[in-house]
């Protein structure tokens, strides 16, 4: 899942993390660094990464 936060954002992104979460990934799950997949979202700036996956945190 933290993968896909170190692309772009894009609609790529975006697309793919949709799929991991519906396949039942944890959008919760830290890296090595202790970093969630919305904090490097947000870090980089990518917004509408960081909502899908802020609405996911939330959800599950």
């Amino acid at each position: 899942m933290g993968a896909v936060g170190l692309g772009d954002g894009g609609p790529r992104y975006v697309e793919t993390a949709r799929l991991l979460l519906g396949g039942g990934a944890d959008p919760r799950l830290a890296d090595r660094d202790g970093v969630t997949p919305l904090g490097r979202a947000e870090r980089r700036g990518h917004t509408a990464l960081g909502a899908l996956l802020r609405e996911a945190e939330q959800g599950t």
